[in-house]
C-alpha cells in the first residue's frame, strides 16, 4: 500500500458492518482500487426481491427472465407511479378485498366489479369478467393495430409479468398502463 495512509484504510475497513466484513477475501492491496472494494461490498449486500421465487414458480421463468421482468418497468415506463405500480404487482403488495377483509377494513371479500368471486390481485387484473372485457377491448382497439403486437395473444403471464420478446416495449407499456388504469377504477 504505497502512498496511502494505513490508518485511513483501516478506519474505512472498520466502518463496514461486521456481517459484510467477515467474508472479505484476501485482496492484493497494492492493486486494489476504491471502486473494487465498493463493488465487493455492494455485491455482498444485493438481495433478490422477496417474491422472486414465487414469480419463477408461478410463471415458469428462469432467473434471467425474472431479472428482466423486474427491469421492464424501468425500461418501458418513464412515469414513477407506473413503475411503482408494477413493482407492487410483482411483490403482491396491492390490497384487494381478500386482504382488506383479513384486516377488517371491508366486510365483503367478493370482487368489487363482478360480485361473484373472491377479489384477489390476479382476479382483478385478469380473472374478472370486467377485466377480461377490458383486455379484449385493449387487444381489439390498440394492440391489434400495432404491427409488432398483432401475433401476440394477451395471456395471464403477459398481463402480470410482461413480454420478453424483442421490440415489445410499447406492448409492455400499454399493459402496465392498462393494469394501473383498471386498478384505479
Amino acid at each position: 500500500m504505497t502512498r496511502s495512509n494505513f490508518l485511513i484504510w483501516i478506519g474505512l475497513r472498520q466502518s463496514v458492518p461486521l456481517k459484510l466484513r467477515v467474508n472479505i477475501p484476501n485482496f492484493n492491496f497494492a492493486s486494489l482500487k476504491c471502486h473494487d472494494y465498493y463493488y465487493f461490498l455492494i455485491k455482498q449486500k444485493l438481495e433478490k426481491p422477496s417474491k422472486w421465487v414465487k414469480l419463477k414458480k408461478e410463471f415458469s421463468l428462469d432467473d434471467k427472465q425474472v431479472s428482466e421482468a423486474f427491469l421492464l418497468p424501468v425500461k418501458v415506463a418513464n412515469e414513477p407511479y407506473l413503475r411503482c405500480f408494477q413493482y407492487k404487482v410483482f411483490n403482491s403488495v396491492l390490497f384487494a378485498n381478500d386482504r382488506l377483509c383479513k384486516i377488517r377494513y371491508v366486510s365483503n371479500l367478493n370482487c368489487t366489479f363482478c360480485h361473484q368471486l373472491t377479489e384477489t390481485i390476479s382476479h382483478i387484473l385478469f380473472g374478472c369478467s370486467f377485466s377480461n372485457s377490458f383486455w379484449h377491448e385493449v387487444n381489439k382497439k390498440i394492440l391489434s393495430k400495432i404491427k409488432s403486437c398483432r401475433s401476440l395473444s394477451l395471456t395471464y403471464g403477459n398481463a402480470i409479468v410482461g413480454s420478453f420478446e424483442e421490440e415489445m416495449d410499447l406492448f409492455n407499456y400499454i399493459v402496465i398502463l392498462g393494469k394501473s388504469f383498471f386498478w384505479t377504477c
